[in-house]
């Protein structure tokens, strides 16, 4: 059998942002895909009904979500240094 993929829209309740998620056929299956976390505050995102897509639309996405995760880590780090500057530099 020929893995399946799928892929959806999510919107994240608290922080706004909007950004695209993907799953296997399994991980819909084993219900991974019923909490979306935002990838700033980790908070579960409302989203769209799946669409299935092809491995690499699957592949582009989640590189990106993962890319969206680094980026809003890092620009808390930023903050934190920031911060640690004014109240301790």
């Amino acid at each position: 059998m020929e893995a399946q993929f799928f892929k959806t829209v999510a919107k994240c309740p608290e922080c706004y942002i909007t950004f695209q998620f993907a799953v296997t056929a399994e991980e819909r299956r084993n219900e991974f895909a019923l909490e979306i976390p935002c990838p700033r505050c980790g908070e579960p995102a409302d989203f769209e009904t799946f669409v299935q897509c092809d491995e690499d639309e699957y592949d582009e996405i989640t590189g990106a979500y993962e890319d969206k995760v680094e980026e809003y880590e890092f620009e808390d780090l930023d903050e934190f240094d920031d911060f640690f500057e004014e109240d301790w530099g």
